[in-house]
């Protein structure tokens, strides 16, 4: 019985496989329109110039995101990111730029710190503008108010401006309609530190130059005329009594003051090629490639060094020579071994 029933259940077994069925017929694939979520999107003259352009880049580039990615890593100027990091960059997605420090830095080192955390954020600036080229202003906009905030307020405040900064670049991003040099995003930001920051801002942002603005030059007032001689005392009236100072002063010698020691002048080769240094290291410092500049974390004071500072204390840069490093003296005074009389700014 047990044959027999085992014979029936091999002839009900089919000899032939059936074809197999196609889970999805192309004639029946959904369409975007069909979708219940489908939301409909800023019609183009809705949007910014610079947002349009940037949703027509991300709609060519995620077309073929293997192909796109493949010409990307052969560019000449492409900075070091994660893999994971680049797919959002090229879909105009918010990144965290803890993710880049995280990813090249060991554990001990904190982004919080104002160093790791331009050089992660530099890092991340150089790869939105190589995607996106026609965003480089903005950009630059954006990081010349971090950065007035970052020399204005102590560093206590500065994690706050970096949550803050985290935070309105994650909403701009998240609209993708909207761009980081708008007027309104920027004064948010920046009432949003005025009003949470721990300590007021320093009288340094009155030196800076804000966006959107060109500094205008102070006017000079001419020099006054020397009195050829000494204005006569004035007459002390008879309701008041002169001055304690003044009558104990009376029969006495004036103290002679001590000859000023000349001040030691720079050699004259170095006055001959002072003005062009300055006039290098001002075009360097607009276009942002020298050492001074907004993306080098505030490094070695090229003015102190070479004619004098106006911000004084109040500078955020090291006022130490560029040949010794040293604090007592600047470059023009340094008798290092083996350096020459002409040194001139270093080029970076």
């Amino acid at each position: 019985m047990v044959k027999q029933y085992s014979d029936q259940a091999i002839q009900t077994i089919p000899q032939t496989e059936p074809e197999p069925r196609h889970l999805l017929n192309p004639e029946h694939e959904p369409k975007p329109e069909s979708f219940p979520f489908e939301r409909a999107s800023p019609s183009p003259d809705s949007l910014p110039p610079s947002a349009q352009r940037t949703k027509n880049l991300v709609e060519l580039y995620f077309r073929n995101l293997k192909e796109t990615k493949h010409a990307l890593f052969q560019s000449e100027s492409l900075p070091t990111l994660p893999d994971d990091v680049w797919d959002d960059i090229l879909a105009d997605r918010y990144v965290d730029i803890e993710r880049i420090h995280v990813a090249y830095n060991p554990p001990e080192c904190s982004i919080s710190s104002l160093r790791y955390w331009c050089m992660a954020f530099n890092t991340y600036v150089a790869g939105v503008c190589l995607a996106f080229p026609h965003r480089t202003e903005e950009f630059r906009i954006w990081v010349d108010n971090v950065t007035i905030l970052l020399k204005s307020y102590d560093s206590s405040d500065h994690p706050l401006i970096f949550e803050t900064e985290r935070m309105h670049r994650r909403i701009i991003f998240d609209s993708h309609s909207r761009t980081l040099d708008e007027q309104t995003c920027l004064e948010e930001f920046n009432s949003k530190i005025r009003d949470c920051a721990k300590s007021p801002p320093s009288k340094l942002q009155d030196h800076i130059k804000p966006p959107h603005q060109d500094p205008k030059p102070a006017p000079v007032s001419p020099p006054k005329p020397v009195a050829a001689s000494p204005p006569k005392p004035a007459a002390a009236s008879p309701s008041k009594p002169a001055p304690l100072a003044s009558r104990l002063s009376v029969g006495k010698a004036t103290p002679v003051k001590k000859a000023q020691k000349p001040i030691p002048t720079a050699p004259k080769s170095m006055i001959h090629e002072a003005p062009k240094a300055m006039e290098r290291g001002v075009k360097l410092e607009q276009t942002g490639t020298d050492e001074t500049s907004v993306n080098s974390c505030f490094g070695v004071c090229s003015r102190w060094n070479w004619t004098d500072c106006s911000l004084g204390d109040l500078c955020r840069r090291k006022h130490v020579c560029f040949a010794c490093q040293s604090d007592k003296h600047s470059v023009k005074d340094c008798n290092a071994s083996g350096r020459k009389r002409s040194r001139l700014p270093p080029k970076y």
